[in-house]
């Protein structure tokens, strides 16, 4: 079994709230290997065994509930291509985005073993027509990247903090009932991440009563745990402290630009495993048509039927 070691702080954070037992974790990535042979639709995956913990741990090593996660990360993508398709870093509509800066996870957390904090600029880019599912689309390959990349990521969490002041209605009228449905579907019920807070900066007066509206398509859990704020921080500093946040937000830690060309470079180089989650996905994609022994396979299809009823409504 291959796997990074963590902190002592993590790891009893994974122990008491994810039921990680470091022992057993060989038992469970040989089960889940086992199991994902059983499944004509994902005997052909390809997937590290850093990978695998990151779903058991999202799961809190409940090995059905990982099987279900790990199904549905697969499968309901073939019902939202859009978000899922065509991820290659390099090509020029992910260049402009990482260019922009659109989802930078800071450097450091408000504590050792705590959540992971991750800006989201909505940057000029969103001033014009640019397609709201672009933005979903690679939120999606950073919270990929980190399950990978990042332990405080995939154990404690993440906190979102969303910057609005560049943001106008062109961006928000596209977020409608289905796209949000849709995206919180996934997040949900196939990702792993462990979402804490999101706080939205710079929200105009103008743009509160559509946030209004936006908050309540979402799950109760995560509702509460949006908190808005205009472009005053000291209250946000409450939360998320100078000290971990770029100069542009009153910090100390660098600047945006220097995160952006970090994460830039680091998303590249990760292109070959995006290339191959491509090919997975249009092997799985190419096999779902015919019925799967998965015991997930009755659930996965209505969920994709939802999300088909979604994108036609």
């Amino acid at each position: 079994m291959k796997g990074r070691s963590i902190s002592e702080g993590l790891k009893r954070v994974a122990a008491e709230e994810l039921n990680e037992d470091p022992k057993k974790i060989p038992f469970y990535i040989k089960a889940i290997r086992d199991w994902l042979q059983e499944q004509p639709h994902l005997r052909s995956i390809k997937a590290s065994d850093q990978w695998l913990i990151g779903f058991l741990r999202g799961s809190k090593y409940n090995l059905d509930k990982c099987k279900k996660k790990l199904d549905k990360y697969y499968t309901l993508k073939s019902a939202a291509p859009e978000f899922f398709k065509n991820r290659d870093p390099l090509d020029p509509s992910m260049q402009a985005m990482l260019k922009a800066g659109i989802f930078l996870p800071l450097r450091n957390c408000v504590t050792e073993d705590g959540p992971r904090p991750c800006l989201v600029r909505m940057s000029e880019q969103y001033k014009s027509k640019r397609p709201l599912s672009d933005l979903i689309k690679i939120s999606f390959m950073f919270a990929e990247l980190m399950l990978l990349e990042d332990d405080n990521f995939n154990i404690a969490g993440q906190i979102v903090l969303v910057d609005l002041s560049d943001t106008g209605l062109t961006l928000l009228t596209q977020f409608s009932p289905s796209v949000a449905r849709k995206t919180f579907l996934y997040a949900e019920r196939a990702l792993t991440v462990r979402m804490k807070s999101i706080y939205v900066l710079n929200m105009s007066r103008g743009l509160k009563a559509t946030l209004n509206v936006i908050k309540m398509l979402l799950g109760q859990k995560i509702r509460n745990r949006v908190q808005m704020y205009d472009e005053n921080y000291g209250k946000l500093y409450n939360y998320v402290p100078e000290s971990i946040l770029p100069a542009e937000y009153g910090g100390d830690m660098g600047d945006v630009q220097e995160l952006t060309d970090y994460w830039k470079t680091k998303m590249e180089s990760y292109r070959s495993w995006f290339l191959l989650q491509d090919e997975n996905f249009e092997k799985v994609t190419a096999n779902i048509i015919t019925p799967s022994p998965s015991p997930t396979a009755t659930e996965n299809n209505e969920e994709n039927r939802t999300f088909r009823r979604l994108e036609l409504d």
